[in-house]
């Protein structure tokens, strides 16, 4: 299998924000809400979408700077999924 290198990037991008993320949301959970893998999904959600706009901004300054695309935004959302992988086991 030939993954671009550029989706590779996205991914791991992706798994950095939602391991920060919820790092930041572990404290969540005595409310009993899986609150460290909502917060990971939004927030490699919220990245995803916030970097292919941005690349779309600095297209308008300078065309052809930066490729759009909406499988970069899902790569660095699937990020998310080891880390909410990891996050389930031990919540169980």
């Amino acid at each position: 299998m030939n993954i671009p290198k550029d989706k590779v990037g996205h991914f791991v991008g992706g798994l950095v924000v939602a391991l920060v993320a919820s790092l930041i949301w572990w404290g969540g959970r005595w409310a009993g809400i899986p609150a460290p893998i909502a917060a990971a999904f939004l927030a490699t959600g919220v990245a995803g979408c916030v970097k292919e706009y941005a690349d779309w901004l600095d297209n308008k300054a300078v065309p052809g700077m930066h490729g759009v695309e909406l499988l970069d935004a899902v790569a660095t959302f699937l990020g998310a999924v080891p880390v909410v992988l990891v996050l389930w086991w031990l919540q169980r």
